[in-house]
Order: structure tokens, then C-alpha cells, then sequence
């Protein structure tokens, strides 16, 4: 029993040692070391973006600045209020399926993840709701 038990935990080592991964799993922050990066400042945030899409920075930038007084006016503290001249970096992760944003406070940093949702239900455009709701989190964390 003991020999059949060995011979089968030999063979899977033998199938799984002899296979090669060829897999890449990005985190935040790990897009593609290829990638060239620009920037634009807006009065309150820095938009770091891959180089080339100067269009889609600017539409974000835009709409960063076009509600940040509502979010300030609803969460009782504008977003950038309490940064003493500094900007808030906001990182755009372009070359990516993941449809998100998240807001981290070390270093301070805005990461938004551009692609839409498949099936967003949301009336209001992917850019505006992100720049909304994630503006939010920054008032929050101040």
C-alpha cells in the first residue's frame, strides 16, 4: 500500500516538474516595463499616463476637476483640501481588463483602471462615475 501510495506521489511530482508556465499575473502598479509615461497637472491632481493617450488624460482630468466641488460640498472636505501645495497622483492603468479605480494613502495615489464595464447598468459614463465615487474616498481618507 505504502509502494502505491509513493509510486503515485512520484508520478504527479514527474507531471508537474516537467511543465513550464508561461503565465504573467500583473498587480497595481506592474503594467508592461515597454511602456513610456507622460504626465499632465491639473490644479489639484498629477495624471500619470501611458504616452499617447494625451486624450483620455485630459477627458479624466476634466472630469476630476468638473466634480470635485460637488463631491467636496457632499463629504464636507474637497478632495486635495488638506495636501499643503502637494497633488494628488492619479495613475492610469490603460493596458489592462480590469474595470476599477482604487484610492491608496501611502503614498498618496489615485490608480484608475480605464477599461469600462461589460455590463455597466450605471446612465452616467465610466470616466464620470470614477471620477465621482473614487474623489469620494479621497475626501474620506483625508
Amino acid at each position: 500500500m505504502k509502494t502505491l501510495r509513493l509510486a503515485g506521489l512520484c508520478a504527479w511530482l514527474l507531471i508537474f516538474a516537467g511543465q513550464q508556465a508561461y503565465a504573467q499575473f500583473y498587480l497595481n502598479g506592474e503594467d508592461s516595463g515597454g511602456l513610456r509615461w507622460s504626465s499632465v497637472e491639473t490644479p489639484t491632481y498629477r495624471l500619470i499616463y501611458p504616452a499617447g493617450l494625451d486624450s483620455l488624460a485630459r477627458e479624466y482630468a476634466r472630469s476630476l476637476e468638473k466634480y470635485r466641488r460637488a463631491v467636496g460640498r457632499s463629504a464636507g472636505v474637497m478632495p486635495g483640501e488638506w495636501q499643503w501645495g502637494r497633488k494628488t497622483s492619479v495613475i492610469l492603468h490603460t493596458h489592462t481588463a480590469t474595470s476599477n479605480a482604487t484610492v491608496v494613502w501611502a503614498p498618496k495615489r489615485l490608480e484608475i483602471y480605464t477599461n469600462p464595464q461589460v455590463n455597466e447598468t450605471d446612465p452616467l459614463p465610466w470616466i464620470d462615475n470614477l471620477a465621482l465615487h473614487e474623489q469620494r474616498h479621497i475626501s474620506q481618507m483625508q
